[in-house]
């Protein structure tokens, strides 16, 4: 068994795999490429060209792009505006972001300024895990901050959720825990009451994109709106 860290994203990525040091270090160079390109906090991050460029003309978008954006607008939908990569603005908000299927492209309605959260953790575990099995990894375990959480493997491999003592086991799916129990990280764009510290949400769906939009809607809205296409989901006071 291999295993590897790195720093990215506020949290640690840590991954456990059968198979080549190689495509470990290429799956954690995956990791650390999304980090810098969908970070808030540098100005030539494509989160911040994004930022300048897209309130002037539709930009475009690659696949993985594609799916992040996806993601966000549909959790947006779900939770009638709960949810909102866009809240840190002082103006505008997920609504005035529009994509375009046959250009594959993105516009800005409004000027908006944009937070991925943990949207980004499990975009980055995805595109992780998906490079692990082109490279023939067909075991492994990655997480991000051991909140977001990827297995493959057809072998179920068993993780324990922090504080209740509930376990899951994991095979092919991934797994999403949220909580305000040791920093405020969810936000009610609609400026409702946050849930209290003692609320932990947890969903495990296909990908780690979903995995992330499912608990965070459950944490902020107490249930899951129809539509979320998460496997199972749960949600408990520590």
């Amino acid at each position: 068994m291999i295993g590897m860290a790195v720093a990215a994203m506020g949290t640690r990525f840590e991954l456990v795999l059968e198979g080549s040091r190689a495509a470990a270090e290429e799956a954690l160079q995956e990791i650390e490429r999304l980090h810098e390109r969908w970070t808030r906090f540098e100005p030539h991050s494509f989160l911040r060209f994004l930022e300048r460029e897209a309130v002037r003309r539709p930009v475009a978008l690659d696949a993985e792009d594609w799916r992040l954006f996806q993601c966000a607008l549909r959790a947006h939908r779900l939770s009638a505006g709960a949810f909102d990569i866009a809240w840190a603005g002082e103006s505008g908000s997920s609504a005035d972001i529009e994509l375009d299927e046959r250009g594959r492209t993105v516009r800005f309605h409004a000027p908006l300024q944009l937070d991925m959260g943990a949207l980004a953790k499990g975009h980055a575990l995805d595109v992780a895990g998906d490079l692990l099995t082109e490279r023939g990894v067909e075991t492994a375990l990655l997480h991000g901050g051991t909140s977001s959480v990827r297995a493959l493997g057809e072998q179920p491999q068993r993780v324990r959720i922090a504080d209740h003592g509930r376990r899951v086991e994991l095979s092919n799916v991934s797994l999403s825990v949220s909580s305000q129990a040791v920093r405020t990280h969810v936000v009610d764009a609609r400026g409702r009451a946050l849930p209290p510290s003692s609320a932990r949400a947890w969903a495990l769906a296909a990908t780690g994109l979903e995995a992330e939009a499912a608990s965070t809607l459950l944490l902020m809205l107490g249930t899951l709106p129809d539509g979320c296409p998460a496997l199972e989901y749960g949600m408990e006071n520590t």
